[in-house]
């Protein structure tokens, strides 16, 4: 890694990973111990009457009813909202929240890697140009992130937006042939290991699987946690609890102030994909 005079760096002994599958079923087991009955199904919308959610129909035709319905649906909120209430511009996320992607790859490792990037601290790379991420390695993979952010913005026939949607088709984000890997995200994913680990490193490491990994950004930076339209915070909102302060930074209808957050996608897939492949 190369440092210019102006750069900074910070160095957190303290800091580490956590792996977000492991947490997320430990949170489900949780919630399951105490009572909650879990459902694992596809969602295709939401039954909206007279502007309130009475309940969630499922791909398999089912139908989830509650008092209260919370969405904590990342980069599937503009779609699911249109796809929900087509005709009611309300109802609409707009420029709240928009989908986007980063590109994630997976290098296997060798014994002899292993041992040698076992010890590596997490790595957040923001400087000489290039965003992008690397943590130690879990199982045998090293894994990568460059965080130029990509957006896919596409008509929604039925509400006549232009939304950014995430790709549901795994062939479109995820590759495992290296030649099939749009050349764009490759140079980009290059960059990033050549600028944390040295360009013998770039070499030596051979990227196994590429992915884009979606989640929804906020304009200001902020989350929302409010009743639409008009967590520990989630449960203050629903009783009513939530202090001042934070009820007008995360409601639906603020002001959206833009915040310089370099995660903020610049990148149209469309444009990735007329580069070409990295295949001859």
């Amino acid at each position: 890694m190369r440092l210019r005079p102006d750069d900074k760096l910070l160095f957190n002994a303290s800091a580490g990973i956590a792996e977000a599958d492991k947490a997320l079923s430990a949170t489900v087991q949780a919630c399951i111990g105490l009572g909650v009955r879990y459902v694992a199904t596809a969602v295709s919308r939401l039954i909206i009457e007279d502007n309130v959610c009475k309940a969630v129909q499922a791909e398999d035709g089912n139908r989830y009813s509650a008092a209260n319905i919370i969405l904590s649906t990342g980069a599937a909120t503009a779609k699911l909202m249109a796809d929900s209430a087509p005709r009611q511009a309300g109802l609409q996320v707009g420029p709240r929240i928009t989908a986007r992607a980063v590109c994630c790859a997976a290098v296997k490792l060798d014994k002899q890697q292993e041992e040698t990037f076992q010890k590596v601290p997490a790595v957040a790379h923001h400087v000489t140009g290039i965003q992008g991420e690397t943590m130690p390695p879990v199982d045998g993979l090293l894994k990568f992130i460059s965080d130029v952010s990509i957006k896919n913005t596409v008509l929604h026939p039925a509400s006549g937006q232009y939304i950014s949607i995430p790709f549901t088709d795994k062939t479109k984000s995820q590759w495992t042939s290296p030649e099939d890997i749009p050349r764009k995200l490759r140079e980009e994913l290059d960059d990033v290991i050549k600028n944390i680990y040295g360009k013998k490193a770039a070499d030596d490491l051979k990227i196994i699987i590429m992915r884009l990994c979606w989640d929804g950004i906020t304009a200001d930076d902020n989350w929302f946690i409010c009743p639409h339209p008009r967590c520990e915070y989630v449960v203050q909102m629903l009783q009513g609890t939530l202090s001042e302060e934070m009820a007008q930074r995360w409601r639906w209808d603020r002001p959206l102030h833009p915040y310089p957050n370099p995660d903020r996608p610049d990148m149209e897939w469309r444009n990735i994909k007329a580069e070409g492949t990295s295949r001859l």
